[in-house]
């Protein structure tokens, strides 16, 4: 990712901490991470105020952020445009 898609991404993605925190724990999707995320269970925990979740992807452990509902189609959208962006410079 180069510097102009990585200020892309922090501006698409812009809020403070606490906003982020509030749309977490008032998405109803979400509630379960939550409670699991309270007690270390199904690979749920909390870093830095904020639900997490751990998972292996191509044998590499990874900390996924578990987004709000509402972040969804804005993460797939910046992913397909970088995904399009790459295609674009390899050809």
């Amino acid at each position: 990712m180069n510097r102009t898609q990585t200020r892309h991404l922090k501006r698409s993605l812009s809020c403070d901490v606490d906003k982020f925190k509030a749309e977490q724990l008032a998405d109803v999707a979400l509630q379960k991470a939550w409670s699991l995320a309270k007690v270390n269970k199904g690979h749920f925990f909390i870093k830095n105020d904020l639900s997490y979740h751990h998972d292996t992807v191509l044998g590499q452990p990874v900390e996924q952020l578990c987004l709000p509902r509402s972040r969804v189609a804005e993460i797939c959208r910046v992913a397909h445009d970088i995904c399009h962006q790459a295609i674009k410079r390899t050809k």
